[in-house]
């Protein structure tokens, strides 16, 4: 595509621009803002999405030893601490649930 240009010393990474270049962090975090704006997304940090990925993990049950590692923590103390939101809110739903299972069993045997 860019003939002698192309730089392959840098085919290795996911993220290139045209030229075989890595995109640079600060690219993205310049970018996004004009993204969200173009599609009609309300206005947020790049970072942003990190949390949300780690919120909607533990939300679903991931636990924090797996979040924590995909996220690069350096122990899941931090996860878990940062993110004592969804934890909490996965505990209500539990909570909740088991309410309702203890309800049906006592009908059951009452």
């Amino acid at each position: 595509m860019c003939g002698k240009s192309y730089n392959k010393a840098e085919g290795v990474y996911i993220y290139t621009d045209a030229l075989g270049n890595r995109i640079k962090p600060d690219y993205l975090s310049g970018e996004f803002p004009k993204f969200l704006e173009k599609n009609g997304f309300r206005r947020m940090r790049y970072h942003d999405l990190r949390h949300t990925n780690a919120s909607l993990l533990i939300g679903q049950g991931v636990d924090g030893a797996t979040v924590s590692k995909r996220l690069g923590h350096a122990n899941v103390a931090i996860t878990l601490k940062t993110y004592t939101h969804a934890i909490k809110e996965h505990d209500r739903e539990a909570a909740d649930e088991k309410q309702k299972i203890t309800t049906k069993i006592i009908k059951e045997n009452c």
